[in-house]
């Protein structure tokens, strides 16, 4: 999954670049208001007929956004913050990594002008620029954090954990270690019903103790497991 959004990510970072380019070239640069009407248009449609999940309404959104910032100067627009609302956007929309590489792609297509009005000011605006990628970084984790809270959402497993071995590793995500956990106990149920099939009458009771014993700790498991995660208590 995580892959996938990078894929689609990275089409972002290239519509940048060809947005940049095609909007700065003497050849095409008369023609950037024309393709922000035909992006606004399309984005408008798509907006119409419910398609706002598609990869395509999100490229047709960054279109109005970078051309509307293009056709008004680039680094000199008065729509300039916009950008920074951009590169927040898609570290949600995508991953922090593509929000990243936004801002490093706006960096290098800007270093050029600096110094065009004011080195000092075009100096700290590049900086303020590249804030926005730690910002991205913490704005995304608080918010995942906080609808995990209110029990929204389930995060299945936390970025940036070290583990002592390859199996801590594995049952870091929350669904491994509760499917790991009832698989050793139906496995133990499982047994004791094979046991209990072979042995004699009294020694079979035995084990039909043992195993409603041990199913209830699954049952118990589960419980906790559902009651943690969704946040409600289950009516006994």
């Amino acid at each position: 999954m995580k892959r996938k959004n990078n894929l689609e990510g990275s089409g972002v970072i290239f519509l940048t670049l060809g947005l940049y380019i095609f909007s700065v070239l003497p050849q095409t640069k008369a023609y950037s208001f024309h393709l922000l009407l035909i992006a606004f248009v399309v984005l408008i449609s798509l907006m119409l007929f419910k398609k706002r999940q598609q990869p395509l309404f999100i490229y047709t959104l960054m279109m109005v956004l970078l051309l509307s910032v293009g056709v008004t100067g680039w680094f000199f627009s008065p729509l300039f913050y916009w950008l920074y609302l951009a590169a927040i956007a898609l570290s949600f929309l995508f991953t922090p990594l593509i929000s990243s590489l936004f801002v490093a792609t706006l960096v290098v297509v800007f270093i050029p002008n600096v110094g065009s009005i004011d080195a000092t000011w075009d100096v700290l605006t590049l900086i303020s620029l590249l804030l926005v990628i730690p910002l991205t970084y913490f704005l995304r984790e608080e918010y995942l954090h906080l609808k995990e809270n209110e029990k929204k959402i389930l995060i299945l497993e936390r970025e940036k954990a070290r583990y002592g071995s390859r199996a801590d590793e594995v049952l870091a995500n929350k669904v491994t270690a509760i499917a790991a956990e009832l698989r050793e106990k139906i496995n133990d149920v499982k047994q004791m019903a094979f046991v209990a099939e072979k042995k004699a009458e009294m020694a079979g009771k035995v084990n039909f103790v043992k195993m409603a014993a041990v199913s209830q700790e699954a049952l118990e498991t589960l419980k906790k497991f559902e009651e943690k995660t969704t946040g409600k208590k289950l009516v006994k």
